[in-house]
C-alpha cells in the first residue's frame, strides 16, 4: 500500500489503535485502512501485475468513445480477449442528433482500426459487436414499437451493414468473431441498454447477417448476441431462434451473459449457481 498522507502523518499512525490511513494499492484503487495492521516497508515497491480478481478474467469490453476505454494492453494481462462494440452510428465530430446515424463504413473503420490493432499486436483475441449502433440507430426506426414488418425491413439493411464490415477486416485475422446483436431476449419491460427483438424476427436477421458476412469472409466465427434470460427464458429464446432458421445456417457459438449466477452460494450468486 502507498499512503497518501504525508510522511510524518503516516508514521505517526502506523501501528496506532483506531488510526486510519488513506492509501492506494500498486493497482490504483484508492481506500481508507486500519492503521493498527500497517507497518513501514523500506524495500523496493513490487511491480504491478494483474490484481488477484483479474486473474479468472478472460476478457474486458472496450469503448473506444469512453475516456477510460483505451487502456495500455499490458494492463490487462493475462488476459486472452477484447470485446469491441463496432458503432457505426456514432460520429464523435459532429454534433447534437447529428452524431447519430452514420453510415460511413470507411470513416468508421478508420476511427477504430489503431484502437484494434494495438491490442492485435499485444497478442489479443478480437470479438466485435453489431449492435443497433452498427446499423439502425439515427435511421428512422422507433424501437418500442417495432413490428415483424419493421423488423423485415431492417433486417436486409443490417445485413448489408455487417457485409460492408467484414468485408474491411477480411483476410486480415484481426477479428476472430462477430457477435450479432447484444441482448437479443431482454425483457421489453427490462429494456434500457439492450433492444429485444422477438425469437421470430432475431432468427431472420441472423440469418441473413451470418449469410451476408459468410459471403465475404467464410472463416470468421459468428456467435448470437449474448443471452440475458437465463437457464430458462434465455434457453428457449435460443432454442426457438435455431427452430426459426434456415437447416443450413448457424451460428458458430451461442453467447450468455450469466448475471447473478457463479460459484453456488456466493454472495454474488443471486439468481443461482453458474452450472
Amino acid at each position: 500500500l502507498i499512503s497518501m498522507e504525508d510522511r510524518a502523518t503516516t508514521e505517526a499512525m502506523i501501528g496506532v489503535k483506531d488510526k486510519w490511513i488513506k492509501v492506494k494499492t500498486i493497482y490504483g484503487l484508492e481506500a481508507y485502512t486500519a492503521a493498527w495492521f500497517l507497518e513501514i516497508h523500506d524495500g523496493p515497491i513490487p511491480k504491478a501485475e494483474a490484481p488477484p480478481e483479474a486473474r479468472g478474467i478472460w476478457g474486458m469490453n472496450l469503448d473506444i468513445d469512453h475516456p477510460h476505454g483505451r487502456p495500455d494492453p499490458t494492463e490487462l494481462q493475462p488476459m486472452g480477449w477484447i470485446r469491441i462494440k463496432f458503432n457505426v452510428s456514432f460520429d464523435p465530430q459532429k454534433q447534437g442528433d447529428a452524431r447519430y446515424g452514420n453510415t460511413d463504413v470507411d470513416y468508421t473503420y478508420n476511427r477504430y482500426i489503431d484502437f484494434i490493432n494495438r491490442y492485435v499486436a499485444a497478442g489479443y483475441k478480437i470479438l466485435m459487436v453489431l449492435t443497433h449502433q452498427a446499423y439502425g440507430e439515427g435511421a428512422g426506426y422507433h424501437w418500442p414499437s417495432m413490428t415483424p414488418d419493421r423488423w423485415r425491413d431492417l433486417t436486409p439493411k443490417y445485413a448489408e451493414m455487417a457485409k460492408r464490415i467484414a468485408t474491411k477486416f477480411a483476410g486480415q485475422n484481426k477479428i476472430v468473431a462477430y457477435q450479432i446483436w447484444n441482448e437479443q431476449d431482454t425483457a421489453p419491460e427490462h429494456a434500457r441498454a439492450a433492444l429485444p427483438i422477438p425469437a421470430k424476427d432475431y432468427a431472420h436477421l441472423l440469418s441473413e447477417t451470418i449469410t451476408a458476412i459468410r459471403s465475404v469472409d467464410p472463416n470468421v466465427k459468428i456467435i448470437t448476441g449474448g443471452h440475458v434470460g437465463g437457464p430458462g427464458n434465455g434457453s428457449a429464446y435460443a432454442r426457438e431462434t435455431l427452430a426459426n432458421m434456415p437447416a443450413g445456417i448457424r451460428p458458430d457459438g451461442i453467447a450468455f451473459h450469466p448475471y447473478g449466477r457463479g460459484v453456488n452460494g456466493h454472495k454474488f450468486s443471486i439468481f443461482g449457481p453458474l452450472s
